[in-house]
């Protein structure tokens, strides 16, 4: 884990260095626009333009690898606190794993607060039936998220609810 975010961290930084050159060297151009004369004065303002837009581009790219480094961290700290390794389950194993998640008859999903980890297992034991999954979880402070009340992404699910499709 702390290589990758050392090379995103490094790379951020030289993308970072390459940006200041180019609004210098832009800046020290400009200051001496007041010197030339017109057919000079178009020349020099195509290349100013031209390193602006590369600032701009250079900009771009350091914000890119800056949240890069962001969803990595993210990540790797999502892994730790939620068990989300898929678990591999043949037909058999998931018809009995599912017996212990079956919903009450009052209750409009089939099963439910089944762990993250049978998503995949789940979809394969019900790829010809018409179904949909909600997905289930807390906020978690440790890395920011606030849940929504009626709303979580799979990212940050620790369970999930099947329902008829």
């Amino acid at each position: 884990m702390s290589n990758r975010i050392l090379q995103l961290n490094q790379k951020a930084h030289e993308q970072a260095r390459r940006t200041y050159s180019f609004v210098s060297n832009a800046k020290w151009r400009t200051m001496r626009l007041k010197d030339l004369s017109i057919t000079e004065l178009h020349k020099e303002i195509d290349e100013l333009y031209n390193s602006l837009l590369e600032a701009t581009n250079s900009i771009l790219h350091v914000n890119y690898t800056i949240h890069d480094q962001e969803k990595y961290l993210q990540s790797a700290i999502l892994d730790e606190l939620i068990d989300n390794k898929q678990v591999e389950l043949n037909y058999y194993e998931t018809e009995e794993m599912l017996k212990q998640y079956i919903s009450a008859p009052t209750e409009r999903s089939m099963y439910k607060s089944i762990p993250i980890k049978y998503f995949e297992a789940c979809k394969k034991y019900f790829k010809a039936i018409p179904t949909r999954y909600k997905f289930r979880g807390k906020s978690i402070p440790e890395i920011g998220f606030k849940r929504d009340a009626s709303h979580i992404s799979k990212m940050y699910a620790t369970t999930f609810a099947i329902y008829r499709g």
